[in-house]
């Protein structure tokens, strides 16, 4: 885990933990000041089934070590596959090239569990280790409580991102960042370079880089992203991440950490200085997940693109060597046709223009939508899968500057259920690119989009709204990413 005394990684045992101050992990771990069960409840979230009920003891009966996992996508790491072209990081792609393979996943036992993902039957889906991050100790006891099972709570709910990167000393490193969903309110960070040293406490306790939060943080549902940026005359890598939702100003900040250390390198009020078109301060904002783009190809990033729940998308320019001069503006701002902000909650997807380089620029390709909490569920407000064009526009594209695709349900021959596109044509001296309704009452985008060979892939949801029903309905689309349309030649 983190300790916020000593700001380290430490093990997980009672002697290890802080136990003085406001960030009093022991006193966490107790009920009350005269609770003597600490030690043992830490035993217990560590694995021991010694004190659940069942065996005698006060603690939860659990059907499973391993707690649920529900929102946190695992992510497999293996060799480095980085596009950076110095010279050391080319000697560091050859040396770590055998890699042992990781499977990485947040769960909600308060912990990121790292799993041996080798082929080999006898050592493939071992654990390696787990962390748990400093923000989730407030509710750590609440696992061990019989009643648990009344009232679920998310601990590390968030999906960890990794990416090589190069520390002060020149040495490179991969590393993993995560958050926590709604589990709480910080960012952490563990070098992963080398797993095989990762089976010891002390191994996994020297690799625990940083845990960031601040005070304009809500519930970290924005998935960080690494980035090489330029710094003077070199570079640095940092670490981006929005402030997420809930937090105390219900506002959208955009953050930029030092990828070594945690340290804050940039904070970006994102609606200072906007009219309330753009950011109605009466209103709960907060900002999603970013997209780190790197214009050359060479892993140099100089743009962000990100959304927030008032339906902006803002491009934040970092290609300044100095983060004193990085600048941030909306784009775009998602409206359904009657003029309701329709809230992103995704990572936006990037390509070059799709008639480069005849036309320079990118298109920005994200559905609208929300399912944070119960109130979502019954939500039937209209919502729309964009590509827009991002130009260096005057000021920002509306979408009254797009061309509409509308899209119908049918049935095929062998009586599947089927959808149709529209082909109206783009005129790219005019048009800034183009949208589709979807038209299912209660139908959002709630996941990341994918690019594939000039296709944009992504899914729609309808959540249930019955008392006794669970789950929902969804689609799976593929359109053409130039002009939103269906594609000329079927998939295969």
């Amino acid at each position: 885990t983190w300790s916020p005394v000593s700001d380290k990684g430490v093990p997980f045992r009672w002697t290890s933990i802080s136990s003085t101050g406001i960030n009093n992990q022991q006193g966490l771990l107790k009920t009350s000041t005269s609770d003597t069960l600490g030690p043992a409840r830490l035993d217990y979230l560590r694995g021991d089934p010694a004190d659940e009920q069942r065996d005698g003891g006060t603690f939860r009966n659990r059907s499973h070590i391993l707690g649920d996992i529900v929102d946190s996508n695992p992510l497999y790491i293996a060799a480095p596959h980085g596009l950076y072209p110095d010279a050391s990081y080319q000697a560091f792609k050859k040396a770590q090239a055998g890699r042992m393979p990781v499977l990485y996943v947040g769960a909600n036992d308060g912990m990121l569990h790292a799993l041996d993902a080798s082929a080999s039957p006898s050592v493939g889906g071992r654990e390696l280790f787990s962390f748990i991050p400093n923000g989730v100790f407030d509710h750590l006891k609440s696992l061990a409580d019989p009643s648990y099972n009344s009232g679920h709570r998310f601990y590390v709910d968030g999906s960890p991102s990794a990416a090589d990167v190069q520390f002060s000393d020149g040495t490179w490193h991969t590393e993993l960042v995560g958050g926590l969903d709604n589990g709480g309110d910080s960012i952490y960070a563990l070098d992963i370079t080398d797993p095989a040293t990762m089976v010891t406490e002390s191994g996994v306790a020297s690799k625990v880089l940083w845990e960031f939060t601040d005070g304009d943080m809500g519930r970290s549902y924005s998935r960080p992203q690494i980035a090489r940026v330029k710094k003077g005359s070199g570079t640095e890598f940092v670490v981006v991440f929005g402030s997420g939702y809930n937090n105390s100003s219900q506002k959208p900040f955009l953050y930029f950490v030092d990828a070594e250390t945690g340290t804050l390198v940039k904070k970006i009020d994102l609606c200072q200085g906007q009219p309330s078109a753009v950011c109605d301060l009466t209103q709960p904002n907060g900002l999603s997940s970013p997209a780190v783009v790197s214009v050359d190809g060479t892993g140099l990033v100089s743009r962000v693109y990100v959304g927030d729940l008032q339906g902006n998308l803002w491009k934040v320019d970092v290609s300044s060597g100095s983060s004193s001069t990085w600048t941030a503006s909306p784009i775009f701002k998602a409206e359904d046709a009657g003029g309701t902000p329709q809230p992103i909650t995704t990572v936006p997807t990037v390509s070059l223009h799709p008639l480069y380089p005849a036309k320079s620029g990118f298109l920005v390709y994200f559905g609208t939508g929300q399912f944070l909490g119960a109130p979502d569920i019954t939500t039937t407000s209209k919502q729309t899968f964009y590509g827009v064009w991002d130009n260096n526009w005057p000021s920002p594209v509306t979408r009254a500057d797009l061309v509409q695709q509308t899209i119908t349900t049918g049935t095929s021959a062998t009586s599947l259920k089927v959808r149709f596109l529209s082909a109206n044509p783009l005129d790219w001296s005019k048009d800034k690119g183009w949208y589709a309704d979807l038209p299912d009452q209660g139908e959002r985008s709630i996941t990341d989009s994918r690019l594939e060979q000039g296709r944009v892939i992504f899914t729609t949801y309808v959540p249930s709204v019955g008392k006794c029903s669970g789950g929902g309905t969804s689609w799976l689309m593929v359109l053409d990413f130039a002009n939103g349309s269906a594609l000329k030649l079927p998939e295969i």
